[in-house]
């Protein structure tokens, strides 16, 4: 089934869908990462999910032309690769060592990282209600972590870098999707995680069933249609229509850890991620108000591995 052959539904309704569809398989996705990573290393896993997320663009570059990955600035599309490859090999060992909904909750803060990082790259200017939904992000960090009260997990750290790390690979698509494309600053983001991860890989490589080389793939592809879908919804609602449903990921991803890997999440992670994710939905919103742009994210923006 097409999107097209959805037309019948309001564009509204059908962002809604779309949007509800992508956070689902995005907790998928994680889910398929946790499980991968009982079996490989997550350096291993973000190599292999790296070397497939190249592979699938090749219909993508034969259908669009060569001319679609052109570019003059290689420079900032690799350190991008190179930011991005780091973030999503944390995100994996964090995904093999505490539950899903702890390293969602944390993932929500990537834009907060992003936010602080612009006014030090950018010279972007931030006033006091971005102030201060900021400081409550970061607070709302902490209740997640909570130091000094319980010990503070290597797993934990690891999300935690990884969103920031996030943040940083957030300002450098803000700054590419002025002058190249999607399919560029999307391939060439997968394809430079390949070295940085590959070299990693070598210290802990196992070699892979077949059976795990398939359900990488598989999640490879999961986690390219959830993004498909994500960027779908936005061409059709304001973001201020789909920023709430981002925070259902809190509850797929707590659902799944129940089901498959009998994990809970502490009423102290709900109120982190809760306001974490008011905190983000905040700036964004207010950004696009002082600035006046569109509900639209940057291509590739959506940090679904």
């Amino acid at each position: 089934m097409t999107f097209a052959r959805l037309g019948g539904l309001s564009p509204v309704v059908m962002a809604v869908f779309l949007a509800l569809v992508s956070t689902a398989l995005g907790s998928v996705m994680q889910v398929m990462v946790k499980f991968a990573t009982q079996d490989v290393h997550p350096f291993e896993a973000a190599f292999i999910r790296a070397v497939f997320g190249v592979l699938l663009f090749v219909p993508v570059i034969m259908r669009q032309g060569m001319g679609a990955l052109r570019t003059d600035r290689i420079g900032l599309l690799a350190l991008r690769g190179l930011i991005h490859s780091g973030s999503m090999m944390l995100n994996f060992v964090a995904l093999s060592l505490v539950p899903l909904a702890t390293v969602a909750a944390l993932r929500f803060s990537a834009p907060l990282w992003a936010t602080l990082l612009a006014v030090f790259f950018l010279h972007e200017v931030i006033r006091g209600r971005r102030i201060s939904a900021l400081v409550a992000g970061f607070i709302g960090t902490l209740i997640v972590l909570r130091p000094g009260f319980v010990e503070v997990h290597p797993g934990t750290l690891a999300a935690l870098v990884s969103a920031a790390a996030w943040g940083v690979v957030m300002i450098e698509i803000k700054i590419l999707s002025k002058t190249e494309s999607g399919v560029a600053i999307t391939f060439y983001g997968m394809l430079f995680i390949i070295p940085l991860s590959g070299l990693a890989s070598i210290f802990v490589w196992e070699t892979p069933t077949l059976a795990m080389l398939g359900w990488i793939l598989a999640m490879s592809v999961v986690g390219n249609v959830a993004n498909l879908f994500m960027v779908a919804s936005f061409k059709r609602a304001d973001i201020a229509v789909l920023m709430p449903i981002q925070f259902t990921t809190m509850i797929w991803v707590s659902v799944f850890g129940y089901i498959f890997f009998d994990e809970g999440a502490d009423i102290w992670t709900w109120i982190g991620a809760a306001i974490i994710f008011a905190s983000t939905a905040y700036i964004t919103l207010r950004e696009r108000k002082v600035k006046g742009i569109t509900g639209k994210p940057a291509p590739g923006s959506l940090g679904l591995g």
